[in-house]
């Protein structure tokens, strides 16, 4: 992030925050409470678990990504450098990914449990399709004299790999998972009202069953800065993993700034 971040997230916080005010104060219902009564919330669920509900569902958003990300990446490099494969696997691909996985939730609760697994399983489907198909699509757009000026330094296929596919690939695996962040939160909200006790999602809907118009905001405003917390270590992890896309990128907004 560059060093003017913060100020412009903090201006863009405080637009927001006065935007939900001011429609509060137009449309002074209780449905739409202001960010006042929205805090008040906030501070009744902080004294009733809130921590071990967000903890929950960090869990469970952790675990499906980690799993998400194992998988995506090697499967999407292989299939990216072996188009045979790639063209005996595409059409299963083509045909599975549409298909509304949270239509499939009474079939995971009822294969899996209704535990953790059968949300994370729904959540690792989400995030799969999306990140495989950035991994596969970016190293298969990778240009071939990158790849015959490495063999022509004697490198090994594993050198190519490391050199060449894994760089190409790193970049568009942050940003699908830049992309899918919000989509994860949505549907852990969807994954976490149907039976549990626990979590965010979990929350939300027993605010709604008491009226606790309040403690929905909070929540939904608490599910938007874990959302953000997601985004920004996701910043960092493309700082650590692919300076290079980093300095591509700051170098393409210097230049399009001084035009």
């Amino acid at each position: 992030m560059s060093l003017r971040s913060p100020v412009r997230l903090l201006a863009a916080f405080g637009v927001l925050l006065a935007l939900w005010w001011g429609i509060a104060l137009v449309l002074r219902n209780p449905v739409f409470p202001p960010p006042s009564v929205a805090f008040e919330g906030f501070l009744r669920l902080l004294g009733d678990g809130l921590v071990h509900h967000v903890g929950a569902s960090l869990k469970r958003v952790g675990v499906a990504t980690a799993w998400a990300v194992l998988l995506a990446l090697p499967l999407g490099v292989f299939l990216g450098t072996h188009p045979k494969w790639d063209g005996r696997i595409a059409p299963y691909v083509y045909l599975t990914y549409p298909v509304p996985k949270t239509a499939l939730m009474p079939v995971f609760f009822l294969l899996l449990g209704l535990g953790d697994l059968s949300r994370e399983a729904i959540l690792f489907l989400i995030l799969f399709y999306q990140l495989f198909i950035a991994v596969r699509d970016a190293v298969r757009a990778v240009d071939p004299a990158y790849v015959l000026s490495v063999r022509a330094l004697g490198a090994r296929p594993w050198d190519l790999y490391r050199h060449v596919y894994l760089p190409a690939a790193f970049p568009a695996l942050l940003t699908a998972l830049r992309v899918n962040t919000g989509i994860a939160l949505s549907v852990l909200f969807l994954v976490e009202t149907y039976a549990t006790e626990e979590g965010l999602g979990y929350l939300i809907q027993r605010a709604q069953s008491r009226y606790a118009y309040g403690e929905i905001f909070a929540v939904v405003a608490l599910l938007g800065l874990l959302g953000l917390v997601l985004y920004v270590i996701l910043d960092v992890l493309e700082a650590l993993w692919a300076p290079w896309a980093r300095r591509r990128k700051e170098g393409e907004l210097v230049w399009t700034e001084e035009r």
